[in-house]
């Protein structure tokens, strides 16, 4: 079972409630606050305000996240949950993968998941994600009505992106039954970039 911490489906209904890859999250010169969108620096000086783990300070402290910084994170996080009796697993794409263990419940194991993102990935995965795929801090229902309208995604016709962002976070199904809709469900802002099918297809896969 794919237990993905902050994966990016993830990210589209943070960003709903207001907390939301491309070249953001890669390894370069030190980037301060006055350099990132307004939206990740408020994010990131709240959570810097809140108490974070030692690990979660050093890697946000620059207002970046290397790709290197984000390993740490999901080593931090796997190696916990190893410690706890699961095989893990680390998908390209990103979250994290324990398996199916047959001695656990899903509450089980979703309460040891949760418990090991805490301090190592809950904030960072999120964040990284963001600044990979969104780097100009554009609001979530901004990009759903750009995606959907560059792609022509008949279920979306006529809907503003507030009623496309309301309607996701609803229902988990919506936009789901074609390439185009699910791409621009998973990451508006890389599908709203997106020009050919084959690129459209590696966000359905990859999530970026």
């Amino acid at each position: 079972m794919t237990r993905a911490i902050a994966p990016l489906v993830a990210l589209v209904v943070v960003a709903l409630c207001g907390a939301c890859s491309s070249t953001g999250a890669t390894d370069g010169a030190s980037t301060d606050s006055s350099a990132v969108a307004p939206t990740f620096r408020e994010q990131v000086d709240e959570i810097l305000a809140s108490g974070p783990s030692d690990l979660e300070r050093e890697v946000l402290a620059d207002y970046r996240i290397t790709d290197d910084e984000y390993a740490r994170a999901r080593d931090a996080a796997k190696e916990c949950l190893v410690a706890k009796g699961y095989d893990v697993r680390l998908p390209p794409q990103g979250g994290l993968d324990t398996g199916d263990p047959q001695d656990r419940s899903d509450d089980e194991q979703r309460a040891d998941v949760d418990g090991c993102s805490r301090g190592t990935t809950m904030y960072v995965e999120m964040l990284y994600g963001q600044l990979r795929d969104n780097p100009d801090g554009i609001p979530v229902e901004q990009a759903l009505e750009d995606c959907v309208t560059r792609h022509d995604v008949a279920a979306a016709q006529g809907m503003s992106g507030a009623e496309l962002a309301e309607r996701i976070r609803q229902d988990q199904a919506f936009l789901s039954d074609t390439v185009a809709g699910t791409a621009c469900r998973t990451n508006p802002w890389a599908a709203a970039r997106a020009g050919t099918p084959e690129e459209l297809d590696r966000i359905v896969t990859t999530g970026h």
